[in-house]
């Protein structure tokens, strides 16, 4: 396993887009604290719930996922790659064991997205501190554990859908239709013409992500089913397929 890891994080080193979607991830949390830092009512110490903000890059209160969107196209490049420049035969003669060269994928993609939400809630605290904001010392393990675990599962999802389809394009279009067009509709149509439809909007992907930043069970609970059953579905795809 040690040899199949030391390859997958030598070839992921190399791909130029990974690198770019992980200083996009990066900045777009920059961006997004830099608003809530700035947004009124000022003071010297922030809410707990404006910490969890500005640690997550607006993530836990915007819809937009901030900095996991870029992470799942993170997750969607890593995986699609060989499968685009037909490597994959290569990859499966030096690992043929597809289970393992999956885990170790999942596994370099953990300390991928580990690595970026730190670096980011770093630059987000140290932000917020020189423009006069200081953080609840208190709420910061609260707001950062849960946010490393999303982005995790960010990077997960977007390798399994890479995964499924084999391909890069198809993912970042599903993803990109699911959030700005799907849940947006869904809420706006809810609020205006069903409760029901409104309490659904709830529990679509993006929306119980934002809400498992504050820890929220039933937000939890179908966050992990979703990356649960995608993985699953991209193990039997991986399988299977003949390459």
């Amino acid at each position: 396993m040690s040899d199949t890891l030391k390859m997958e994080t030598q070839r992921i080193r190399t791909l130029t887009p990974v690198w770019l979607l992980a200083l996009a991830a990066i900045a777009f949390g920059l961006i997004a604290a830099t608003f809530v830092v700035l947004t009124p009512p000022r003071g010297t110490t922030l809410s707990a719930e404006d910490t969890r903000a500005v640690l997550t890059g607006a993530s836990s209160i915007s819809l937009l996922p901030f900095v996991g969107l870029p992470l799942i196209f993170l997750g969607v490049v890593a995986v699609s790659e060989d499968l685009q420049h037909q490597l994959a035969t290569v990859l499966l003669v030096a690992q043929p064991r597809r289970s393992r060269l999956m885990a170790a994928r999942l596994a370099v993609l953990t300390g991928l997205a580990i690595a970026v939400g730190l670096v980011q809630a770093t630059l987000c605290a140290t932000l917020s501190t020189a423009l006069g904001r200081s953080l609840q010392l208190g709420a910061i393990p609260g707001a950062l554990v849960p946010q490393l675990i999303a982005l995790i599962l960010f990077s997960w999802c977007g390798a399994a859908l890479g995964w499924l389809t084999g391909s890069a394009a198809i993912p970042v279009g599903l993803v990109l239709l699911e959030v700005l067009l799907l849940e947006p509709l869904a809420r706006i149509a809810g609020a205006e013409y069903s409760d029901d439809l409104e309490h659904w909007s709830g529990n679509l992907p993006f929306a119980v992500a934002r809400d498992a930043l504050t820890l929220d069970v039933h937000a939890v609970t179908f966050a992990l089913g979703y990356a649960a059953v995608l993985l699953i579905a991209a193990w039997l795809t991986v399988r299977s397929r003949d390459y």
